[in-house]
């Protein structure tokens, strides 16, 4: 149909519910013809019509429309052509609001939220990803549980540890730091529970145990300190000291404890000392391996081994055990002479016919009548030597004031024996020396390959051949300066065992590796190689949060010091463990080292280095356990002011070769071994020893009693010899 028309019309008027008008039926592309009070039962408002056909309508009646649930909103749906009720606002642009929002339900964020006054969540608030960024300059308050795919709070510092405060605000604390595989902590760590450390621990300063018990499960336990005190109280007596001490664990305790009852030292097993050591008391030997000390004068010996020498002080000794039953007093010439009754007296000889006997003090001269018929003579009544007489045949024995011997070769001496008699022998060369037996004559010269006679005098370096000296000729004792030592430049010649090598931090000491080649040092002064000591740029640059850092000025990382966001997608909101394992380690005088990834935290296995624990790291209740201590005490004394008490032990002296002493004697070897007495009757029966005898008259004993009293003293010595070489105080 063409366009009409209209030229000319009148003013309108207002329409009855009766008059009609034409509607368009976009669907079915027709015009319908309606009433007006049809078409005002749909639509009550304004509605301009704009020249393009459009329509708006500026009041719209919820009344007019399907009800709707309570405090729901009205939007177009999913497709944009119709309306709709929902619980849920999606906005794709910007959420501006001034003033407080409170949401039921929950409050998902894709984009930007912004609000000025505060946002009150009573179900789930959630960022969705880290395009969402919720901003607001009040309070958020979350009833339910918050998702946010990363938070930045402006005044936490870096590295620092994020804890909640009194009122459940985020804070956090320069006391605890974390650098991604460390936790500093500043000030002190309170653990009221078990705290189990899987690798070394490292305690700088004191390390105090309040414990009733402290366990050490290790298998060397070393104290730099060379004193331990045990029983450390308030007020320490004899009585808190009771049974103190150390035990060590075996199928039964072998115990060292103080007992208070004794006041001494009382040990559960044998001590046995090494050889050349001996016991001292007050400082004096009293016993070693093989005699007493010198100091030692009284006991009560029931027998003895050997006695090789001495000075016998006690009683007079019976002739029944080897003395002579007589206490002394005797007068020039006097000569002990048996009796018929087996005991000896004191006699001088009588002079006889032709002998004249001079007694002088310790010596008899016996005068005789010489004869002329030569020789040695035997007279009706006298013994007669003839002085005159050419020769006297036979040899002469020493027990008789001659050699034994007849003849000699050239150089031969006569030489004592153990046996008391002279034997022939010539001088044997020791080294460096040269020995010439002559004619009557013996020269004894040094041996010119080891010393040379270019000088004369005093033996100089030059009568010296150079590499004849070894390393035993040299005294243990000479302590030969180090100046005239070479510089020892040859490699291998200093071993790590050197007296001074450590590879701890010690001055003035020789530098040793330990056994993982390191050692600890302190400042080191040394030329370094390239250009650490003056570099003021990274070699090559690195970028840290997108931003390029080569060392030469500071940066700014938007989101963190300027303005802007970082990509912080990760899941350190919901991780339960490391990314990767990280190694924690514990260092100083307690270390050791553990990797872990912290799903099911960490343990540090610890040990404590060599040389670290000194006596007062020790608790004086350490009681430290016998087997945990060396028995070997190597060249050091021991030495206690207290007693040394060994109760079901042995106190024992392995060599042969060491000393003893009591009671501040000079420690002296094992004297050699004393013989028993055996004593025989051709006749008759000995009495019986039974420990006591009664003599009657002590001035007139008889010849019985005195023989009881013989036997009884044997029986005594034989005792005490026996005690003595059981003892090991003599040889057996």
């Amino acid at each position: 149909m063409a366009n009409v028309k209209i030229t000319e019309l009148t003013n309108l008027t207002d329409p009855s519910t009766t008059d009609v008008m034409p509607v368009v039926d976009v669907d079915a592309d027709v015009t319908k013809k309606v009433s007006v009070g049809e078409v005002v039962g749909k639509i009550t408002g304004d509605v301009e019509v704009a020249t393009d056909g459009t329509a708006t309508i500026s009041e719209l009646p919820v009344s007019k429309l399907q009800d709707g649930a309570a405090r729901q909103l009205l939007q177009t749906d999913a497709a944009g052509t119709d309306v709709e009720w929902t619980d849920d606002v999606d906005l794709p642009g910007t959420l501006d609001v001034t003033g407080v929002a409170t949401l039921d339900d929950a409050l998902n964020v894709a984009g930007l939220a912004s609000l000025d006054g505060g946002i009150d969540v009573d179900g789930v608030f959630t960022v969705a990803d880290a395009t969402g960024n919720v901003s607001t300059s009040g309070t958020l308050g979350v009833s339910g549980q918050s998702t946010l795919a990363s938070a930045a709070v402006s005044d936490l510092t870096s590295g620092r540890v994020v804890l909640a405060g009194a009122s459940g605000e985020i804070e956090d604390s320069a006391n605890l730091v974390f650098n991604g595989s460390e936790l500093g902590i500043t000030g002190t760590l309170d653990v009221s529970s078990n705290a189990t450390v899987g690798g070394d621990l490292t305690v700088v300063g004191d390390l105090t145990v309040e414990g009733a018990t402290t366990t050490l499960e290790t298998q060397t336990v070393t104290v730099e300190d060379k004193n331990i005190e045990l029983g450390v109280v308030g007020t320490p007596t004899d009585t808190t000291a009771d049974g103190g001490g150390i035990t060590l664990k075996g199928a039964t305790d072998k115990t060292i404890n103080w007992v208070d009852a004794t006041d001494a030292w009382t040990f559960s097993e044998h001590v046995d000392i090494t050889s050349a050591k001996e016991f001292r008391i007050a400082g004096t030997k009293v016993l070693d391996a093989t005699s007493l000390g010198s100091a030692v004068v009284s006991s009560s010996l029931t027998s003895v081994g050997t006695i090789g020498t001495g000075i016998w002080q006690g009683t007079t000794i019976a002739t029944g055990y080897g003395g002579t039953g007589i206490a002394g007093g005797y007068t020039n010439g006097e000569l002990l002479i048996g009796k018929t009754d087996g005991t000896l007296a004191k006699a001088t000889l009588t002079a006889g016919n032709g002998i004249d006997i001079t007694n002088a003090d310790g010596s008899i001269a016996i005068d005789v009548d010489l004869k002329a018929n030569g020789g040695l003579v035997l007279e009706s009544t006298e013994l007669a030597v003839d002085l005159g007489a050419s020769a006297i045949t036979g040899t002469l024995g020493v027990a008789d004031g001659g050699t034994g011997q007849t003849t000699y070769t050239d150089g031969e001496l006569l030489i004592g024996t153990t046996a008391g008699s002279l034997a022939k022998a010539t001088i044997t060369a020791g080294s460096g020396i040269d020995v010439t037996n002559g004619d009557g004559s013996i020269a004894v010269a040094i041996d010119s390959s080891v010393v040379t006679t270019s000088d004369t005098g005093t033996v100089t370096s030059t009568m010296i051949l150079d590499g004849t000296i070894v390393n035993g000729d040299i005294n243990a004792s000479a302590a030969i300066a180090d100046t005239k030592l070479d510089t020892i430049s040859t490699a291998g010649k200093v071993s790590n065992s050197a007296t001074t090598a450590t590879d701890a931090n010690t001055a003035n000491a020789i530098v040793a590796r330990d056994a993982s080649g390191d050692f600890t040092a302190g400042t080191i002064t040394a030329d370094l190689t390239g250009n650490a000591d003056t570099a003021t740029a990274l070699e090559t640059a690195r970028d840290i949060g997108g931003v390029s850092f080569d060392g030469t000025a500071n940066i700014n990382l938007p989101g963190v010091n300027t303005t802007g966001n970082q990509d912080t997608s990760g899941n350190a909101a919901t991780a339960t463990k490391l990314d990767s394992s990280r190694t924690f380690e514990v260092t100083g005088d307690v270390t050791g080292t553990v990797s872990s990834d912290l799903t099911s935290g960490a343990s540090i296995a610890t040990s404590i280095a060599s040389g670290v624990i000194v006596d007062a790291d020790v608790n004086a209740s350490a009681a430290i356990a016998g087997t945990k201590i060396d028995p070997d005490f190597g060249a050091q004394n021991v030495e206690t002011t207290g007693d040394l008490d060994i109760n079901t032990g042995l106190l024992r002296v392995t060599s042969s070769s060491s000393a003893i002493g009591f009671f501040s004697a000079t420690p002296a070897a094992q004297p050699i071994a004393i013989a028993d007495i055996t004593s025989t009757a051709t006749s008759g029966a000995l009495p019986t020893p039974d420990g006591s005898i009664t003599i009657a008259d002590a001035t007139t004993p008889t010849v019985t009693e005195l023989l009881e009293y013989c036997v009884e003293l044997e029986a005594k010595l034989e005792s005490a010899l026996a005690a003595l070489r059981t003892l090991g105080l003599i040889a057996t």
